[in-house]
């Protein structure tokens, strides 16, 4: 076998950079998490905080992986090495096992969030994660093969993710509002490139010798930023055009897919490696194909909702799962109602119990945590756009300044008339 290149230092640097991404953005949705008051919402950010991890442990220990393989640095500071194949180094394997199953953890503790949620599937996609767990750290030890854990992670660890995080991915998204799915559209597409990077990642893939090796740390960082995205932008920027996002993310990551496997399909005929096999090329395509099923049902549920009948039929009862992400668009006066007299908050609409905050304008309820957001960020009641601290400039959109002009000059439309036309007294 001719030695590939493994690793090189610009290479090990953007893996850094990589990881210490990830794990920034597990630590923020945790951090995110424990602001929460709601329980579901606690469990949804804990839940996508496992992603991250899950992802950032397993290519961790791909890096100190390849560190355990014999080679040499060649003129250009890359360092040239031959996989091991049969009876690899005790630290190689060790390695390689703790990267499966850090991989098959994020998305267990991902799945079981769901399922704390969703009690239909009575636990079973959690049980059947875990099962995959025990396989990966038992089978080595049992037959004393190395080659069983990759088997496993090759044919369950990887079609699983490939399968059933994009089927919860696009649950969350069809059960959430109209206003809520943008939000979705950067998990979905984020952990497509989360995925990629993986692939890209493995060693069969390393065996091509074709893709530059820093492709793989960027599609990871690239895919982490965007699964963050919507907890940084201005959610009101995720509330107009839900599937605008859905259709700009479709478009930009067909091609980039597609030329994958193109390239990997045209490299296994010319010049096949004995591990990259058909079924490997048979797994990417079914995980793209599969992901864009998911897309084009959703994009279809999305369409299907911006119809006028839609749009002006009463509310669905929805969990509105992705709804912590963002505002909701359309506050009626029931909803505000609503909120007011079950001493509920507005935003996080966990119930209220000692410490409150009442808008002085219009009566409506927040909790001290969401009113200090509030105020940093746009200092604006959600209900009557009056300044929750009077010190502070209100932060409006232009619209919603339209709306509030509108609002008022219909306020002093109705005094005029009540000044022209007195009532009989």
């Amino acid at each position: 076998m001719e030695p590939v290149i493994v690793w090189n230092p610009i290479e090990r640097v953007l893996w850094g950079t990589a990881l210490s991404v990830a794990l920034f953005c597990g630590l923020y949705f945790i951090y995110k998490g424990r602001k929460k008051d709601v329980l579901n919402e606690k469990v949804i950010m804990f839940g996508l905080s496992s992603l991250p991890f899950g992802f950032a442990f397993s290519l961790l220990f791909v890096s100190l992986q390849v560190l355990q393989i014999p080679g040499t640095l060649d003129l250009y500071l890359d360092f040239r090495g031959i996989y091991p194949t049969e009876n690899p180094p005790f630290l190689y394997a060790l390695f390689g096992i703790l990267n499966y199953t850090s991989l098959a953890l994020g998305g267990m503790f991902f799945v079981f969030s769901f399922e704390i949620i969703y009690r239909r599937t009575k636990f079973l996609l959690t049980v059947l994660f875990a099962a995959i767990v025990v396989l990966v750290l038992v089978l080595p030890i049992i037959f004393g093969s190395y080659d069983l854990a990759r088997s496993v992670s090759n044919f369950a660890i990887i079609p699983s993710q490939i399968v059933v995080i994009p089927i919860i991915l696009y649950l969350f998204t069809k059960w959430s509002r109209l206003e809520f799915k943008a939000v979705s559209s950067f998990f979905f597409f984020g952990f497509l490139l989360l995925m990629i990077s993986l692939i890209l990642a493995l060693r069969a893939h390393k065996l091509l010798n074709f893709y530059p090796l820093f492709l793989s740390p960027l599609l990871l960082i690239a895919g982490c930023a965007i699964i963050i995205l919507p907890t940084a932008v201005n959610p009101r920027a995720l509330q107009k055009i839900p599937l605008t996002y859905w259709v700009i993310f479709t478009v930009l990551t067909i091609p980039f897919f597609s030329f994958i496997v193109v390239i990997d399909s045209i490299i296994m005929i010319i010049a096949p490696v004995a591990e990259f096999n058909i079924v490997f090329i048979y797994e990417i395509l079914i995980f793209i194909v599969f992901i864009y099923v998911m897309v084009f049902l959703t994009i279809r549920n999305i369409r299907s909702e911006l119809r006028p009948e839609r749009i002006n039929a009463e509310k669905e009862d929805k969990l509105d799962i992705l709804s912590i992400f963002t505002r909701p668009q359309n506050l009626t006066e029931e909803d505000i109602s609503f909120y007011r007299e079950n001493k509920i908050c507005l935003v996080c609409k966990s119930q209220l119990t000692r410490e409150i905050y009442l808008c002085p304008e219009c009566d409506v309820l927040y909790c001290t945590k969401c009113v200090s957001a509030l105020v940093a960020l746009e200092n604006a009641c959600w209900s009557c756009f009056a300044a929750l601290d009077p010190k502070k400039p209100v932060k409006l959109q232009l619209e919603e300044k339209e709306k509030l002009k509108i609002v008022e000059s219909e306020n002093i439309g109705k005094d005029l008339k009540i000044r022209d036309n007195p009532p009989d007294s």
